[in-house]
């Protein structure tokens, strides 16, 4: 029920503890500065009018918006949390907490929100604004900020849902959390094929990084939450898909498409695949994951010799010190970390110093089929 109570600027400066002219700031029109909104009303009557409440008194001699309007922009700009107390101030650029009587409130647009505010209107979403952003991403503030700005445009970072009405950009939760639709679309994969990343194995079949979904096995390497996973409609944070698609080949480090992969997927070929590039290991350490192609230019050994040394029970045998791969991706690839496969090329290279020298007479063709018999065993 709307309240039927009027409050001059006045008013809304003495509950809040501003100065007048600050209040006065909220009630004249935007001015025309596409850093500041894209609406051309005053703040209070933006809010009004995502409320869709008439404000007939806003243009009088002595202007009066419905308290709701003021409790609205207060929750929509930081000044009061989402039950209408009063906030315990502002952040500015350094990470530190501002209280209300230190702010200067003409200029409030410089502060940050301590909590998430409210957009005004009937579905009160929830705006997070860079500071929010940096901690349940794990990008600086100053990345943030730079994306905000649509520095970097070329790279799938969202853009902000919007500036407030003090000229902030902000993000909606949702932008960030992506339903499996979603990912199929930014992919140009089939729905089916994300529904695969999002179940999880079938029983008795042998995945030992990841006993679970593989999205969530990348979650859990990240240590995030995915409170959305296990609902009807399940969504996961867009940094999860994004640590996905880096780890088994969809997107390079910059987080752009791989175009040799689009290109697989625009002539819809099936089958089995290995990443063009090493991919990134999702969680803290970032680790490169080398696949058999790439162990094969790291090592000089053949594609089918890697193949066979990937099989699992065949480092059993004890024929051979080849390493085993460093563990399964979240398509059951084995891949190795360069730090075992450099391993194997050093003891290789002390292995073939340590070989008797060849006769002078010996025959290149043989010499060479022996190599290759080494390489390939």
């Amino acid at each position: 029920m709307i309240s039927k109570e009027l409050m001059s600027l006045s008013d809304m400066a003495q509950e809040l503890g501003v100065a007048s002219e600050a209040v006065q700031g909220w009630h004249r029109s935007a001015p025309d500065d596409p850093e500041r909104s894209s609406t051309p009303l005053s703040a209070l009557e933006a809010v009004a009018a995502a409320m869709q409440i008439a404000v007939p008194e806003a243009e009088s001699k002595e202007p009066q918006y419905p308290r709701d309007v003021f409790v609205a922009y207060c929750k929509a700009v930081g000044y009061m949390d989402e039950v209408g107390n009063q906030a315990v101030g502002f952040m500015d650029d350094a990470g530190n907490v501002v209280p209300p009587e230190q702010i200067d409130h003409v200029k409030v647009g410089r502060y940050l929100p301590v909590s998430p505010t409210i957009e005004p209107g009937p579905e009160q979403r929830f705006r997070y604004y860079v500071n929010h952003v940096s901690e349940f991403t794990g990008l600086p503030i100053e990345t943030v900020q730079r994306y905000a700005r649509c520095e970097r445009t070329e790279l799938s970072f969202p853009a902000p849902d919007g500036l407030d009405e003090a000229g902030r950009p902000f993000w909606f939760l949702q932008t960030f959390s992506m339903s499996l639709s979603d990912m199929a679309e930014e992919l140009g994969v089939l729905r089916q094929t994300v529904q695969k990343w999002h179940r999880a194995p079938k029983a008795g079949r042998a995945r030992p990084t990841t006993p679970e979904s593989a999205l969530k096995a990348v979650a859990a390497a990240m240590k995030m939450a995915v409170p959305e996973a296990d609902r009807e409609q399940p969504r996961y944070p867009r940094a999860v898909f994004v640590a996905y698609c880096k780890a088994v080949g969809y997107m390079d480090e910059d987080e752009n498409l791989v175009p040799e992969l689009q290109a697989r997927i625009q002539q819809k070929k099936r089958g089995r695949w290995r990443p063009v590039h090493p991919t990134i290991e999702p969680g803290p350490q970032g680790r490169r994951r080398y696949y058999i192609n790439h162990a094969s230019e790291v090592t000089g050994l053949s594609e089918n010799s890697l193949r066979v040394w990937a099989t699992p029970g065949v480092q059993e045998s004890g024929e051979r010190s080849f390493p085993a791969p460093d563990g399964l991706d979240e398509m059951d690839r084995p891949y190795w970390f360069l730090e075992t496969l450099g391993g194997y090329k050093t003891r290789r290279k002390r292995s073939e110093r340590m070989l008797p020298a060849e006769p002078k007479n010996a025959d290149d063709a043989g010499g060479s089929a022996e190599g290759a018999s080494s390489d390939d065993a």
